[in-house]
């Protein structure tokens, strides 16, 4: 006999899934969208929520290594022109 805790594990597991991958397309950009937001960024300033995905993108994208030089480097870049905007 299955207790109610254990027939409710599939159905928190699948919200937890389907709220991980809304906060990775939403939140966390992926690679590609990443490097086309520190592109924008080096071209006119971000807003505070660009900004903060492009903080974390790094440490949480586990695809970030197929690009991470390309994505170093103009972080870099970005970094530089955010700082002398002010």
């Amino acid at each position: 006999m299955k207790s109610a805790s254990n027939s409710s594990q599939p159905e928190a597991k699948a919200a937890r899934s389907k709220a991980l991958e809304w906060v990775c397309e939403n939140v966390i950009p992926n690679c590609d969208k990443a490097i086309a937001l520190v592109e924008k960024g080096i071209e006119e300033p971000l807003t505070s929520g660009n900004k903060l995905s492009l903080k974390y993108h790094k440490r949480l994208c586990p695809f970030c290594g197929c690009n991470e030089g390309k994505f170093t480097s103009l972080l870099e870049r970005y970094k530089a022109v955010d700082a002398e905007r002010g």
